[in-house]
């Protein structure tokens, strides 16, 4: 499910999917996993890619 980060995982600003628990009322907590150096640079990466896209839609 792709939500709206705000601070969470270090990132804000952006629409992505992230593991998180839901209920019948929507999105209860987004799941903050620790990630190695390596993971945490590839999914920051893919975030800016995302922002990167973003803006070219929202401007």
């Amino acid at each position: 499910m792709g939500l709206y980060l705000e601070g969470e995982n270090g990132h804000s600003d952006v629409y992505i999917g992230v593991p998180s628990v839901i209920n019948r009322t929507g999105i209860k907590k987004v799941v903050e996993l620790s990630l190695n150096d390596q993971e945490q640079e590839k999914f920051t990466k893919s975030v800016q890619t995302l922002k990167d896209i973003q803006a070219t839609i929202w401007g």
